[in-house]
């Protein structure tokens, strides 16, 4: 039993064994993402700028202002250091932290675990990844009637804004203890450090589900 409250702390690389991008992969599709012009993904991409910000004057002056700092984006440790160091120019960070959901989003539905899968699917795609083996040692000597409070005593820290670790973890739940698996899943608890995605639906899971027109889901 997991009887004291214990914290996992997931570093930003851990979702690279299933396809996501590690930080130096981000900040350069970042980059390009915000350097780019014409394409119908960026149109996509200022429009959704332009309904957060609700103002065009706003939105354009940041729109020039990300461009004008992209490549700068691509020389800095991560996106996130970067943005922390503009954190006087509130428009262009909201720009980045979009532009960095917008790059994360694509990277779920192009990941190992994309697609319409089974729980037994999910399962064999990501038998590198960590959690796996952490939950196998974690859950020994439990069963259903008792699995409940040793998870309320868990809580994962994470440094990634996709949502890997959830989809994995409930796929888990639904091999080993099918029945509970939903009720199981809500009792986790996930802290995001610099904020996701999105949270994860285990009934509504499209996210990871590619679309066919490649284009940003920002506006979806």
């Amino acid at each position: 039993m997991i009887s004291k409250k214990t914290v996992f702390v997931v570093g930003a690389g851990a979702s690279c064994d299933l396809g996501m991008p590690l930080g130096s992969a981000l900040k350069d599709r970042v980059a390009a993402l915000l350097s780019t012009k014409g394409s119908l993904r960026k149109e996509c991409f200022d429009s959704a700028v332009l309904g957060c910000l609700g103002d065009r004057a706003r939105a354009e002056a940041a729109i020039i202002r990300s461009k004008s700092l992209s490549f700068a984006i691509s020389t800095a440790a991560s996106v996130d250091n970067f943005l922390d160091q503009h954190a006087d120019e509130p428009d262009l960070v909201q720009l980045g932290k979009m532009a960095i959901a917008d790059e994360i989003l694509i990277a779920e539905q192009r990941s190992k675990i994309a697609g319409r899968l089974s729980p037994r699917e999910i399962m064999e795609a990501s038998r590198d990844y960590f959690i796996l083996d952490l939950l196998n040692i974690l859950m020994r000597g439990h069963q259903q009637e008792n699995l409940e409070e040793s998870i309320c005593n868990l809580c994962f820290v994470v440094f990634n804004y996709d949502r890997c670790l959830e989809r994995v973890i409930y796929a888990w739940l639904q091999v080993r203890f099918p029945k509970a698996a939903t009720s199981l899943f809500k009792k986790f608890r996930f802290i995001h450090v610099y904020g996701a995605v999105g949270e994860y639906n285990p009934s509504h899971a499209d996210h990871f589900i590619p679309r066919d027109d490649g284009l940003s889901m920002l506006n979806t």
